[in-house]
């Protein structure tokens, strides 16, 4: 058996080159999370028609994206719920109540 050289062996493959919807669609991902998953899902779609396209950026974009909009939900939620126990903590503090929608 013989060790192949350095010679003989395969040449490494050309890096594939990103598209600009990939790049555009992972800034958006942070920024504007739903709409980073739009461009990510277009630029997937794209990527796989075209040879050479890596599919990272965009995979990355739809990943990232829906994490952070799962994150806005979170937050969103969570600042509803204190808005809802301050009103009841306010209201319920008051010898009256809440007449007329609001404490004050």
């Amino acid at each position: 058996m013989t060790v192949p050289s350095p010679a003989q062996s395969a040449a490494p493959a050309p890096p594939r080159e990103h598209s600009g919807l990939g790049i555009a669609a992972l800034v958006c991902a942070v920024v504007v999370p739903l709409v980073g998953v739009v461009l990510g899902l277009v630029a997937l779609v794209r990527d796989a028609k075209a040879p050479g396209r890596s599919r990272l950026l965009p995979i990355l974009a739809v990943s990232i994206g829906a994490a952070m909009t799962l994150v806005w939900i979170a937050v969103l939620a969570l600042l509803a719920f204190f808005a809802w126990m301050a009103r009841e903590v306010m209201c319920g503090e008051l010898a009256s109540g809440c007449v007329g929608g609001g404490p004050f």
